[in-house]
């Protein structure tokens, strides 16, 4: 799997992947929220952060009935990226989410986002695989 692009919000996150195989990308989305949200949950836990935990804690009537924290979105959206010019516009909407939120005043001030790959070629948070997201004819980004 490679991965493009990616954000993490507070409540979910995004990515950009290519897989060798559309099959595996559900049961891994399944996979990596329900091990990432374990892992949230034990630092707080560890950090003493009861009032996080506090945030997060109820049952939701998507997830399993034992189900003690809502760490993440219970529903996932998967799209097919078919074309350079769609790539760009998935990007650009994940990108834009922390300036939505009022989280920063601009997307590479988002530790947690892509963005800063893209646009400092700053890999110090989480290496992207890059992709041609320009036309070989115009050397320019498309959208």
């Amino acid at each position: 799997m490679q991965v493009h692009g990616f954000v993490i919000m507070p409540n979910h996150f995004h990515l950009l992947v290519a897989v060798p195989s559309p099959d595996i990308l559900s049961p891994f989305l399944r996979d990596c929220k329900g091990y990432t949200a374990r892992l949230i949950v034990d630092s707080l836990r560890k950090q003493g952060k009861q009032r996080c935990l506090k945030a997060i804690r109820g049952k939701n009537p998507k997830r399993h009935k034992d189900s003690v924290f809502h760490v993440f979105q219970a529903d996932t959206h998967v799209e097919g990226v078919y074309s350079v010019r769609f790539a760009r516009q998935k990007l650009d909407y994940m990108h834009k989410n922390p300036l939505q939120a009022g989280l920063v005043q601009r997307m590479v001030d988002y530790r947690y986002s892509s963005a800063r790959n893209w646009l400092l070629g700053d890999q110090s948070v989480f290496k992207i695989d890059p992709v041609e997201l320009w036309s070989p004819q115009r050397r320019k980004p498309l959208g």
